[in-house]
């Protein structure tokens, strides 16, 4: 039986949230540090992991990069849009709430906090009676 490397980057596979990497390997897919330099619990990643520090600077860029004066989009829209990053989500059934309730939630992308109203409408088709 031929015997197969337990790192995907030895063995140029495609990673997954499954496979793993060797010794080596096995740093921050931003920045490179090696995991036994981190102190700080890192995220997963399809590749490996991304560390708090580089975690916390996309994050940090993510709100600086967005000027939300020239996109003023985030009224009455069939998603979520965060109001600091520019970030657009699905809302999720604990977002849906009775109309024209609000609810203060975070943005997944940059963790600014935001304030969500939920909005509903109604449309109408009609036939004319006895006609199927």
């Amino acid at each position: 039986m031929a015997e197969t490397a337990e790192c995907f980057v030895c063995d140029g596979t495609e990673p997954n949230y499954r496979a793993q990497r060797c010794e080596k390997h096995d740093v921050c897919v931003q920045c490179g540090t090696h995991r036994s330099k981190i102190t700080e619990i890192p995220w997963g990643h399809r590749e490996g992991f991304r560390c708090q520090p580089c975690d916390r600077a996309n994050k940090a860029a993510a709100r600086d990069g967005y000027d939300s004066s020239e996109h003023d989009d985030t009224e009455e829209r069939d998603r979520i849009k965060c109001p600091t990053c520019g970030y657009e989500y699905q809302p999720e059934m604990e977002d849906y709430r009775g109309d024209g309730e609000t609810h203060e939630d975070d943005c997944p992308n940059c963790d600014s906090p935001m304030m969500v109203t939920t909005h509903y409408t109604v449309e109408w088709s009609t036939r004319k009676a006895g006609v199927q």
